[in-house]
């Protein structure tokens, strides 16, 4: 993602001498509270973790030239000190990770991704998100014939560190893969709610979920009662070359954005406008609005705000020309018609987009005027 850096003004003082004068630094001694308060400054840590790795993920294949090829997400049972544990686990088959890329990928504030907004990261936090879940996870990866293996973890001070634990040469292409070690599994259902919605827009991704885990994850919602989402059935569709999109199954009850391809919820006190209840995203480019360092939240500055905005009225205005289109049409299949009249009927307003049908019944759709539907045989 490309990132300006700040422009503010320098303010020079003059008749000071420079011995009064004490710049900002960090304090060596203080680096693990520092960097525990980057990585754990977030609000949702399983999201956070499917979010910025299976972006990473993706970015590296852009990178090689490959976003024809799909990133893996995997969730499986794995050998853990003679246990079977729950684990995650992010693949790609980009350019892998060099030696000296390793140690960006282990350093807060140093990014390879701020000179174009093809790719999603750029901040230099993201590949440290994993401590925000866990003290420990593990990254292989083959660069160049040579396979590497190690465990990013925390030292005993508390700062993280990235140790090589083997390396060996090897006839296969570039790739890498971060694991987790769930610790409990509980965490099973919620990282796989974490992937159901953290990649929902990705354009190329595939899931490898074992039979138990999928077992495990429809039980526990059972027990809730919520909704089971199957990640390999759900249907993307963008309306009519729009830049707005729908699911089958969509998590996200209200419009939303999807800024490069990660959803977020807007927050509608911000835009200054009332909620609209409807599963629709509204894709933006990342050269238009960033996301805030933790990529949690988007930036509401007045520019995005006001930007947002003209989206969402342009999504509204669609939705109305399509009702007006479809209570205006004469209909030539009877079963449709009578769908049609019976909404009608009970002053129900839908839209109809691919095999999905919307219901408008937000206030901002009251204006509508509504029409007797007509078949062409009476």
């Amino acid at each position: 993602m490309k990132l300006q850096d700040s422009k503010n003004e320098n303010v020079t003082i003059l008749g000071v001498d420079e011995s009064d004068v004490h710049e900002a630094k960090i304090d060596p001694t203080q680096m693990a509270w520092i960097m525990n308060i980057l990585s754990s400054n977030y609000k949702d840590k399983y999201g956070i973790v499917v979010q910025e790795y299976a972006s990473n993920a993706w970015d590296s294949h852009v990178e090689a030239g490959k976003t024809n090829e799909s990133i893996l997400i995997r969730m499986v049972y794995l050998d853990d000190a003679d246990n079977e544990k729950p684990a995650l686990q992010i693949v790609d088959h980009g350019v892998g990770i060099s030696p000296d890329r390793i140690k960006i990928f282990g350093n807060y504030g140093t990014s390879t991704k701020r000179n174009n907004n093809n790719e999603l990261g750029g901040f230099g936090i993201g590949s440290k998100s994993g401590y925000a879940y866990t003290n420990s996870f593990y990254v292989n990866t083959t660069y160049n014939g040579v396979h590497y293996k190690y465990l990013c973890s925390k030292n005993e001070k508390g700062i993280p560190q990235t140790t090589l634990l083997s390396s060996y040469e090897v006839d296969e292409s570039n790739y890498s893969m971060i694991t987790f070690m769930l610790k409990s599994e509980v965490d099973i259902s919620r990282f796989y709610d974490a992937i159901y919605r953290k990649t929902l827009y990705f354009d190329n991704v595939q899931y490898d979920i074992s039979d138990t885990i999928l077992s495990y994850v429809r039980q526990m919602n059972y027990s809730k009662n919520d909704a089971f989402f199957d990640l390999a059935s759900n249907t993307l569709y963008n309306i009519e070359g729009t830049d707005f999109y729908l699911l089958d199954d969509n998590p996200y009850g209200e419009v939303h954005l999807i800024l490069g391809q990660i959803p977020y919820k807007l927050d509608y006190n911000l835009l200054g406008r009332g909620s609209i209840h409807l599963p629709i995203g509204i894709k933006v480019d990342l050269n238009v609005i960033k996301p805030i360092p933790t990529r949690e939240d988007i930036d509401y500055n007045p520019e995005s705000i006001k930007l947002i905005n003209s989206k969402i009225d342009e999504l509204i205005e669609y939705l109305k020309n399509k009702y007006r289109e479809q209570v205006s049409k004469v209909y030539d299949d009877f079963f449709e018609y009578l769908s049609i009249l019976k909404d009608y009927k009970y002053s129900t307003k839908k839209v109809l987009i691919g095999d999905i049908t919307l219901v408008l019944n937000d206030y901002i759709f009251d204006s509508l005027k509504r029409k007797i539907p007509v078949y062409k045989n009476l």
